[in-house]
């Protein structure tokens, strides 16, 4: 795995980690609320599309449904800790990143043999699976590569 792509799953989980955790639901006005993961996750998407069967291509797209599982209609990723998400208002240049994002995840999931129109939405303890490491792998990738991918 490169070490951009590389950089890029470890920012994406610390995010969706910040969001999921209740411990941080004092800090969601800044993640995800001021801060989304919009370059790291346009980074994955770029990567998926020119290299759709790397090594890493399927962590980075269970990386990429996780955020995306987390929007919202209008879009914007929304913190996930059990309580009401807060409505989040993107500004019209927000809204244009997030549509620009679903294109590029449309492409390289058609790129990849996958239907774009599936997106992947977590059970039940995937953000306490986010927090268990093991073997350098988040468990949530393995849960669910396992259950969707065996």
């Amino acid at each position: 795995m490169s070490r951009c792509i590389q950089h890029c799953h470890s920012f994406v989980q610390k995010f969706l980690e910040m969001c999921s955790d209740d411990s941080f639901r004092g800090y969601h006005w800044v993640y995800p609320g001021m801060y989304q993961p919009l370059q790291a996750v346009a980074t994955i998407l770029v990567d998926l599309c020119n290299s759709p069967t790397s090594d890493e291509a399927r962590d980075s797209r269970i990386l990429v449904d996780y955020v995306f599982s987390m929007m919202e209609p209008d879009g914007g990723v929304v913190a996930e800790d059990g309580h009401a998400p807060t409505p989040r208002q993107l500004s019209s240049g927000g809204k244009k990143a997030w549509d620009i994002l679903r294109k590029m995840r449309r492409k390289a999931w058609i790129r990849a043999g996958f239907d774009p129109h599936l997106v992947w939405t977590n059970p039940e303890g995937l953000s306490a699976a986010l927090k268990d490491r093991t073997h350098g792998r988040p468990r949530i990738l393995r849960a669910w590569t396992s259950s969707h991918h065996s």
